[in-house]
């Protein structure tokens, strides 16, 4: 009898592990690596984002990657089970933050082509702020995304 309880009970704990893996772990863990992904991508175009209409060609793949980006950090952030229980643990940013972040994201795709400089390196030091990723590539050096977002921020 004890065989058939302790082979219940594994299994019981083996499928509850495959779910809480699936259903809570691997959606914080997508948004996670959306979130470190969106910090490279925009390194990556920090010279067109602080430079509007420096350079056409890369502005237009920057627009698009950039607009595609914010949708998909989303997605990925509403896609995190217990969202309150993460957001109280500081894991993930609270629903107010990541709607600053779409927006902020979605203004730098608009002003790739032109824009206020002061505004997009606000808005950029604002995504990295709020997402809590620690260093942002700026001015040829490395500068703390919170001394850029309040240099530049007018808040």
């Amino acid at each position: 009898m004890q065989y058939w309880t302790n082979l219940a009970l594994t299994t019981l704990l083996a499928v509850l592990g495959y779910l809480l893996t699936i259903g809570v772990i691997r959606p914080l863990l997508k948004f996670n690596n959306k979130k470190f992904e969106t910090g490279i991508l925009l390194n990556y175009f920090s010279n067109i984002i602080t430079s509007p209409g420096a350079n056409k060609k890369l502005a237009d793949e920057a627009q698009q990657k950039i607009r595609w980006l914010a949708m998909e950090l989303e997605a990925d952030y509403l896609g995190v089970q217990f969202r309150g229980v993460f957001t109280g643990l500081k894991e993930i940013p609270s629903i107010k933050t990541m709607i600053e972040v779409k927006r902020s994201l979605v203004f730098l795709s608009n002003s790739v082509h032109r824009g206020d400089i002061d505004k997009n390196h606000s808005e950029m030091g604002k995504v990295f702020v709020k997402l809590g990723i620690k260093e942002v590539d700026v001015d040829n050096g490395i500068v703390k995304a919170m001394e850029i977002y309040k240099k530049y921020s007018k808040e």
